[in-house]
């Protein structure tokens, strides 16, 4: 995540910052790389999208809603009841070894 994002600055993230020192770690060094230098044909929309849900400090990144509530989804038909609830999703995978499917909203 850091090799595209870069290191989190103090500012960027305060509390994590707080946590690596109590724990004796340090952040490594790194550089962002810009998203649309690794996906050259993303559309504006969705590296938007993209870098808004890698914000590293939790309390700047949103929520599944506010996500679903981006641009890159308008002309999807995506509910208010999709968008609260995982209500309508169809469950069609079984739960494996790897822990992929069952319950989990993403795999189904």
């Amino acid at each position: 995540m850091f090799s595209v994002l870069g290191s989190p600055t103090k500012a960027d993230w305060p509390e994590g910052h707080k946590l690596a020192h109590g724990m004796g770690y340090k952040f490594p060094e790194i550089v962002a790389t810009p998203l649309n230098t690794l996906l050259p044909d993303a559309s504006e929309e969705v590296l938007e999208l993209m870098n808004m849900m890698m914000t590293i400090n939790p309390n700047n990144r949103p929520n599944a809603k506010q996500c679903l509530n981006h641009r890159f989804f308008d002309g999807f038909n995506i509910t208010e009841e999709r968008k609260s609830s995982s209500k309508g999703f169809k469950r069609t995978a079984s739960k494996d070894f790897d822990g992929v499917g069952g319950d989990n909203p993403y795999y189904n």
